[in-house]
């Protein structure tokens, strides 16, 4: 389990003195977040109409729109060459819209996940041997071999993409990348799609009409990547947004009806409509998901649509079946408190899940981590990393054993040979040993306002929209409130969710903890709790009600138990106790037998925090009588930092806990 901290931030605020006629909650969020007048509070609202930057600034843009003009003109063959992914299925579909509006003669293509893999490749290549023009999207930026041995079939090749630059870039017609060294346009954190509308409104020499036109497929896919929604990318989505509202791309339209979503947003686009595009690729050809957003026909609309639903559910079954085994791995082969990398592999998992596997992983230990999947010889793997940690870079460092490899800062994919999957994983835990550091691995909750539950009406959680589009650079505000009490917990969906009502001074609010069991929640009903969470509306059968998404539950005793921790820390050091120290960390029989019936046989790993709380007893008592146990034979222990692994011993023999040394310390 990962370590968590809270960091709120600061809440002396006069909000009359900002005679503001934004509602409040939004106010106060923009206040903690910097916005320390009227003007800039307004101005930030504002932001969502900002302007475009002209895309000829991109170095490049220029010779790309010449090369492409012309290769119309004399209707030269033109490929348009993917992703597999949301991004560069969006940037698939635009692109060959608009060109093929232009009268081009022009085709797309999207490598299979599985046999092809990412990126352009020379297997790919030859079947585009009659091609006279490839135009790769969301891709190409590391492609050097691939686009030399293009060369040599007479294919000329234009890069379009978004990812790091190597040293060494392709020898290309010509490369749209604002991450090029040389390259002067401002705004460096386009999604691929981005980068490919760029290139379409160079071509039609007008971004807003292109904009205008094409919004909603270009938020679908920047807001897919996980891109920052600031500057450029927070006029893109939140134009988009309001398009995917009313749009007219048919098999856009169909599959948000086949999901059954109402209001767009950009969470509705990361967690329902995204999944489902991807799932093409994942768990067949992405080229599905292209020919939905591309097609006019209202049957194959509605086919397709329902085929990308049917996918996104095998898809999330395959990923539960993966989890397990790599949560089994993690168990057996490492040991999450000293290790600074997960580094796990098995044989066929499926190559189109890994990545979403990779990112469960990281939400639960964060660490950074790289599943592969083992095919014969070869293997495919997908890597997540934490904030200050590149693992593009740590790839970068050990290129001699890799066949391929791209990506960014936060996450990546590499192709390597099985027989170097040992010296792979050494080489990069050795690169995550040297530097990452303790602190990088907590991960933090940024809390923007405290509140009180008087303060959360249904008119003020809705006014917060004014906030979006959410997204990275422009997170959806967390808020907590302080010594609620739990009052109800239900089980949903046969104990995969769960449905908690808090009450502060008298009023009342529902929480969802989604993928939360009830074993996962330490606390029961009565116990007084800080939360952090996020506001939303929930409508059911036409009645909405604020509802609360939790995202953390801590004890509003939390400085007792820091003092219990203290008293233990104190005890360890050799300091003389005080009697109340002592009474704070000296068990008692019962306290023993509690602590004992909740260990069990088979290996446990938590934090003494949780465990403790769980139990009903302080944490500095609950590490005394643990290791009394230990001392006596009772179970193995190990303690790192509070987070401690347990498990008990088959022990014929009968022990005295009084008579253990750190008990007998204890008598004063």
């Amino acid at each position: 389990m990962k370590k968590k901290k809270w960091k709120i931030k600061p809440t002396n605020m006069n909000i009359e003195e900002f005679k503001i006629d934004i509602p409040n909650l939004v106010t106060k969020v923009l206040i903690s977040r910097g916005y320390n007048s009227a003007f800039k509070i307004k101005e930030f609202i504002a932001l969502k109409n900002v302007d475009l930057f002209d895309p000829f600034l991109m170095k490049d843009m220029q010779k790309a729109c010449e090369i492409i003009k012309e290769a119309i003109k004399q209707n030269k063959k033109i490929t348009i060459y993917g992703d597999y992914d949301v991004d560069g299925i969006t940037s698939t579909v635009i692109l060959t819209d608009y060109l093929s509006s232009l009268g081009a003669y022009v085709d797309y293509f999207i490598p299979n996940r599985s046999t092809e893999g990412y990126g352009l490749s020379k297997t790919a290549i030859d079947k585009l041997i009659h091609t006279d023009l490839i135009i790769t999207v969301d891709c190409g930026i590391t492609a050097v071999e691939e686009v030399l041995y293009a060369k040599e079939f007479g294919i000329d090749i234009i890069i379009t993409d978004h990812h790091s630059c190597k040293e060494k870039i392709p020898d290309a017609m010509a490369i749209i990348n604002p991450k090029q060294k040389d390259c002067k346009y401002p705004f460096k954190e386009l999604a691929g799609v981005g980068v490919c509308f760029k290139l379409i409104s160079a071509l039609e020499n007008n971004s807003d009409k292109i904009l205008e036109k094409y919004s909603d497929i270009i938020s679908v896919g920047t807001i897919a990547d996980v891109m920052p929604l600031i500057s450029e990318n927070r006029r893109i989505v939140s134009q988009g947004i309001d398009k995917i509202n009313k749009t007219e791309n048919l098999g856009l339209f169909k599959l948000i009806r086949e999901i059954g979503m109402n209001d767009i947003s950009s969470s509705g686009i990361s967690f329902r409509i995204a999944p489902r595009l991807n799932a093409a690729g994942r768990m067949g050809l992405a080229t599905d998901a292209v020919k939905l957003l591309l097609t006019n026909s209202d049957k194959e609309a509605n086919s397709y649509a329902y085929d990308l639903c049917l996918k996104n559910t095998q898809r999330q079954n395959e990923e539960a079946q993966i989890l397990d085994s790599v949560y089994s791995k993690i168990d057996k082969e490492i040991d999450t408190e000293t290790q600074k990398i997960i580094v796990v592999w098995g044989e066929n998992w499926h190559s189109g899940v890994v990545g979403i596997v990779s990112s469960r992983i990281i939400e639960r230990y964060n660490l950074p981590v790289v599943i592969i999947s083992i095919d014969g010889d070869t293997a495919k793997g997908s890597a997540r990393s934490i904030k200050g940690f590149n693992i593009f870079d740590a790839l970068v460092e050990i290129d001699d054993l890799l066949l391929k490899y791209g990506g960014h800062e936060l996450a990546a994919g590499l192709t390597v040979k099985t027989e170097n999957l040992e010296e792979f994983k050494q080489r990069i835990e050795k690169i995550a040993f040297d530097k990452i550091d303790d602190e990088m691995l907590i991960s933090e909750i940024k809390i923007d306002l405290e509140v009180k539950f008087k303060e959360i009406t249904l008119d003020e959680v809705k006014e917060l929209s004014l906030l979006e589009p959410f997204g990275i650079s422009n997170a959806q505000p967390v808020f907590c409130s302080r010594k609620v009490e739990i009052a109800n917990i239900i089980s949903l969906s046969g104990d995969k969710h769960l449905k908690v009502t808090f009450k502060q001074d008298g009023i009342k609010h529902i929480g969802m903890m989604f993928s939360n069991s009830r074993k996962d929640l330490w606390f029961n009903e009565g116990d007084k709790v800080d939360i952090a969470y996020y506001l939303s509306v929930n409508e059911f059968r036409d009645t909405k009600t604020v509802q609360m998404i939790i995202k953390d539950i801590i004890s509003s005793d939390e400085l007792f138990f820091n003092e219990c921790i203290n008293a233990y820390e104190k005890y360890k050091l050799n300091v003389k106790l005080n009697s109340n120290d002592v009474e704070l960390i000296k068990p008692n029989r019962a306290e023993f037998v509690s602590v004992w019936r909740n260990i069990k046989k088979e290996n446990q790993a938590f934090f003494v925090n949780d465990f403790s709380r769980r139990i009903g007893i302080n944490p500095g008592k609950f590490l005394v009588c643990l290791e009394a146990f230990n001392e006596s034979g009772l179970i193995d222990l190990k303690n790192s930092n509070y987070f401690v692994n347990i498990s008990k011993k088959d022990v014929d023999f009968k022990v005295s806990l009084e008579d253990t040394s750190i008990m007998k310390g204890l008598l004063v």
